[in-house]
């Protein structure tokens, strides 16, 4: 691929790798915020933060999964970027 499209793959994953963080962030408040509530509530209201504790944390789990995946393309599209820039540069001399 040329530089052009590299350097656009980059750009366009890291967009989204931002706006995972984003969401990982919120999500992360969410849960502690449950647990928080987990602890303090009475024994009748248990069940309900525990479940929305429980659910706050598998998709907590399938973002840091998403963010990995998003880390591999990032890296693979890093390595073609450098070494096209390198073949670009050589060409130039």
């Amino acid at each position: 691929m040329s530089l052009a499209n590299e350097a656009a793959y980059l750009y366009v994953y890291s967009l989204k790798l931002r706006t995972v963080h984003t969401k990982i962030d919120k999500t992360m408040k969410k849960v502690k915020k449950y647990a928080h509530h987990y602890k303090e509530a009475s024994a009748e209201n248990k069940p309900k933060y525990q479940e929305k504790y429980r659910k706050s944390s598998k998709k907590l789990r399938e973002l840091f999964q998403k963010q990995h995946q998003l880390t591999l393309i990032l890296r693979h599209h890093h390595t073609a970027f450098a070494h096209q820039m390198n073949k670009e540069h050589k060409t130039m001399k």
